[in-house]
């Protein structure tokens, strides 16, 4: 759909290293193509940064979204 070649997809690359996923390709579409949802404008960022998904960000992210969310709620309550 938007045009990208599938090896530069790193979310795709690491589920194929991985086996998780077959053909790519042999992808069966039972109601429309990606070519019918075709986004012709959409490009890829200049620079890609990669995610850490390690403990340390996890955690800390965790921390984050749970210190936002008590932050909003006490600020709706007022």
């Amino acid at each position: 759909m938007l045009g990208v070649q599938w090896d530069l997809v790193p979310t795709l690359v690491a589920a194929k290293s991985l086996g998780l996923c077959g053909e790519l390709e042999a992808i069966a579409f039972p109601l429309l193509h990606p070519d019918d949802l075709r986004v012709d404008d959409w490009r890829l960022p200049d620079t890609m940064t990669p995610i850490d998904f390690g403990l340390p960000r996890v955690i800390k992210s965790t921390f984050r979204h749970i210190y936002i969310k008590l932050i909003g709620e006490r600020r709706q309550a007022l």
